[in-house]
């Protein structure tokens, strides 16, 4: 017998072992058939509406909350704010290039250049 052999056989026997000791610890199958169709189902179905409850109270408070919130004073932006976002510097005329529509489109296929040249500001 080589060493190789041993090792399986203490392998072997170990897993009876564990598998012996599974089985005790294992209820028979009717025990466990019989608490599925008990008292269980009772149990399951009170979870069921504590948790539905729960889940409940949670979005009822999140929509007071919300109420709550939206009802706040707006953010009123001062007229300063304004006066500057509607500012243009002077030198935006000199972004005004002839041909910037040339820029802004695709070529098309079916013009030639001396038809588009009459687009050209």
């Amino acid at each position: 017998m080589t060493s190789i052999d041993r090792n399986d056989d203490t392998v072997r026997a170990a897993m009876r072992e564990l598998r012996a000791a599974d089985e005790l610890d294992t209820p028979p199958f009717e025990a466990v058939l019989s608490r599925r169709k008990g008292a269980g189902s009772r149990e399951r179905i009170l979870v069921v509406r504590r948790l539905a409850i729960a889940a409940g109270l949670v979005l009822a408070a999140i929509g007071v909350y919300g109420v709550k919130t939206s009802r706040r004073a707006r953010l009123t932006v001062p007229e300063e704010v304004i006066a500057l976002s509607t500012w243009r510097p002077a030198t935006d005329a000199l972004l005004e290039i002839p041909g910037r529509s040339l820029l802004r489109q695709a070529p098309q296929l079916h013009k030639s250049l001396l038809d588009i040249k009459g687009d050209i500001r």
